[in-house]
């Protein structure tokens, strides 16, 4: 009998699977703007705490307070998310604790 090979995203739940977000939801749109706010993540150094960072970075938050166990990982996720707010060009305060 020949193996086959599935694909491993197949489901018989859900015929599409997006790989991209609606425009509407964006974190660039103005209606979605976080400016002036502060957002604490706990298990902001890896996995999807730091993409959720990413994300209030993109949406002008003011502050993003992200916490970990390990201080190297902490020192390394606070360290890209700065330059993350660098490249954006906005003055988003990253805090790691």
């Amino acid at each position: 009998m020949a193996e086959t090979t599935q694909n491993p995203f197949a489901t018989n739940v859900t015929r599409t699977i997006h790989r991209t977000s609606s425009p509407s939801i964006a974190a660039t749109c103005p209606e979605l703007s976080q400016a002036g706010k502060t957002v604490l993540i706990t298990g902001g150094t890896a996995g999807i705490g730091f993409a959720i960072a990413k994300t209030f970075i993109t949406a002008s938050i003011s502050t993003v307070v992200i916490t970990g166990r390990r201080q190297e990982q902490l020192a390394k996720a606070v360290a890209s998310l700065t330059d993350l707010v660098v490249i954006a060009g906005h003055g988003v305060r990253i805090i790691g604790e």
